[in-house]
């Protein structure tokens, strides 16, 4: 018998060089998450070097397919077996987002191709880290609510993306090549854009979103370092009001370097666009909106913003509307959590105004009708200038901010109209302190003549002065004929006329008292002392260069007062013209768009 062999039966060790698929495919289905995810990957040519039995690592891998929806990814690296791990190389190309739906937290539809080169390395798959390095890009972006886009871009891509997860996530620089946004206030008063933001819990079928584990971070820490957008765009629509607002923002350049979720310098906001076609608006400042409570200090001017594009407002608001008119402003705002502090300096030119509707909420609140409002605070060039401040916290129940609006209005208004008034009279308030009257001070003349006292052409250098300042003032004028005008104009009747039934005095004398009370008027010497001072008024304002159209006559008033004088009110102006060229063109049948639609 041959001798028999002692200790452990040698290993057998089997040595692979490549494991090599070519043209291979993969059916993904996934029915944990709703809809069910359906990923089709097709040529599949993939390599795995370095492996045999017993299966040791690292493994050499290499691998190329067309993800679903087309494009091309490739995967160049390293796995570990013990512990499971990865060190790999991930580029794509023209990868589309469409397939992916299911996955994404979100009710929006988002389609579009994403494009990355990343550097991806896994520790441990059982720690659930990873770190990535590179860049993505997404192109032909779309994001629909519906049959509608709500976001968009040509591109947007990120560099200098250095990933560590979950701690943070950091970005060199994310640049935005014709952005899009829908900003809409739906007919209740909500953002629908809002309720598309991903949500944060998870989406699988009966599972709930996963705690913290103890000494983790409750959130991943975000930083951009900087944030640019060119030639971006925004369609702004409010339809809680009616007719609904919109306005189209365009060809905006926009700069924010230093956003970040972590505790620190807010960010640096820097952007110019164009509102509404016409309208130049510039935004600096800083504003921290992805760290605690929200703050922002930010310096704006739009420039030429055309006043009838808000008519939806001001009908919705005061009553009125614009049939011309542009807003020129420059805005200091400083948010810090619940604190607004602002100014704004607006000027308003060419600014006309139409009543468009029953109730005129400046009258009610302030006194007056807008018109009036507005045509009193109008200078010289036809602008409007006024500046107002805005201060709150926005977290006091007591705090509304349209009733701040219109608090601060009706005190600018009031200010700016009481200055110029008193220059020819004096504003007259109510118990509510509203205003209730004009009290426009009366042009005195000499008893029974068309001769203006000391006083009286004072008083009308005074008005010539506040009409040339406020062009858009209108006056009426009403000849007032006084006792003392009456006693005047007998006075003057030769005493000839009245000594055949009287036998009095000479003529020329002064007439007794009790013959001038049975002296006889002519019927017409009252309207024509009227007339008289009429004229006299008008021809003091024309020669000062003030509009005859810009006062209207009145009837001549016999009263008894002791005074001899032309009233004077100020009326609401007149609402624009129609242009001629424009209703001559409309006699001949064409159709022509409305000024403020």
């Amino acid at each position: 018998m041959g001798a028999r062999l002692k200790g452990p039966a040698p290993a057998v060790r089997v040595d692979v060089g490549e494991i090599v698929v070519r043209d291979g495919a993969v059916a993904w289905r996934d029915a944990t998450i709703e809809p069910e995810a359906r990923l089709d990957i097709a040529g599949i040519d993939a390599g795995v070097g370095g492996t045999g039995w017993p299966l040791e690592g690292p493994l050499t891998t290499r691998a190329s397919f067309r993800p679903p929806g087309g494009g091309q990814v490739r995967v160049a690296g390293k796995v570990g077996i013990d512990p499971p791990s990865a060190d790999l190389r991930l580029t794509a190309n023209n990868a589309d987002l469409a397939p992916y739906q299911p996955y994404l937290p979100t009710a929006a539809r988002v389609t579009g191709a994403a494009h990355a080169d990343l550097a991806v390395v896994v520790p441990s798959f059982a720690d659930r880290r990873a770190t990535a390095r590179g860049t993505v890009s997404l192109s032909a972006l779309d994001v629909r609510d519906g049959q509608r886009t709500v976001v968009r871009a040509e591109r947007a891509t990120a560099t200098e993306v250095d990933v560590a997860w979950p701690e943070r996530v950091t970005v060199g620089r994310l640049a935005l090549a014709k952005p899009w946004l829908l900003l809409e206030r739906d007919d209740q008063g909500g953002m629908p854009l809002l309720a598309l933001v991903p949500s944060t819990s998870g989406t699988a079928k009966g599972t709930a979103p996963a705690a913290s584990e103890p000494g983790t971070a409750s959130a991943t820490a975000i930083t951009i370092a900087r944030v640019t957008a060119e030639d971006g765009g925004m369609r702004v629509v409010d339809r809680a009001i009616t007719p609904a607002f919109a306005v189209d923002v365009d060809a905006a350049r926009l700069r924010l370097d230093g956003l970040t979720s972590t505790a620190g310098k807010p960010a640096r906001l820097d952007m110019t666009a164009r509102v509404g076609g016409t309208a130049d608006l510039d935004l600096r400042g800083t504003l921290a909106v992805l760290q605690g409570p929200l703050r922002l200090d930010l310096d704006g001017e739009i420039r030429e913003f055309a006043v009838p594009r808000a008519n939806s407002y001001l009908v919705n608001n005061v009553g009125w509307k614009s049939r011309d008119g542009r807003l020129s402003a420059k805005l200091r705002a400083k948010v810090d959590g619940d604190a607004l502090s602002a100014k704004s300096d607006i000027r308003i030119s060419r600014l006309q105004l139409v009543k468009a509707g029953p109730d005129d909420q400046a009258q009610s609140r302030i006194g007056l009708p807008l018109g009036t409002i507005t045509s009193l605070m109008k200078d010289r060039g036809g602008d409007i200038k006024l500046s107002f401040p805005v201060d709150g916290r926005l977290s006091d129940p007591r705090f509304d901010f349209r009733e701040t609006m219109w608090a601060a209005i009706r005190t600018v208004a009031i200010n700016a109209i009481t200055l110029p008034v008193s220059w020819i009279g004096r504003v007259q308030f109510s118990a509510d302190l509203k205003i209730q009257k004009i009290q426009v001070d009366p042009i005195r003349f000499e008893p029974g003549t068309a001769d203006l006292t000391p006083e009286g052409r004072a008083r009308v250098t005074r008005l010539v002065a506040f009409m040339d300042e406020l062009p858009d003032v209108r006056m009426t004028l009403r000849p007032v004929v006084s006792a003392r005008d009456i006693v005047a104009i007998k006075q003057r009747i030769p005493a000839t006329s009245v000594a055949r039934e009287t036998r009095a005095s000479a003529e020329g004398a002064a007439l007794p008292r009790a013959m001038l009370e049975r002296t006889p008027v002519p019927a017409s010497a009252v309207p024509d002392l009227g007339d008289r001072r009429l004229e006299a008024v008008r021809t003091a304002f024309k020669q000062a260069g003030i509009d005859a159209d810009r006062l209207r006559e009145t009837a001549v008033d016999e009263r008894q007062s002791a005074e001899a004088h032309v009233e004077l009110e100020v009326l609401e102006p007149e609402g624009p013209r129609p242009s001629k060229v424009r209703e001559v063109l409309r006699r001949f049948g064409l159709p022509l768009k409305d000024v403020d639609d």
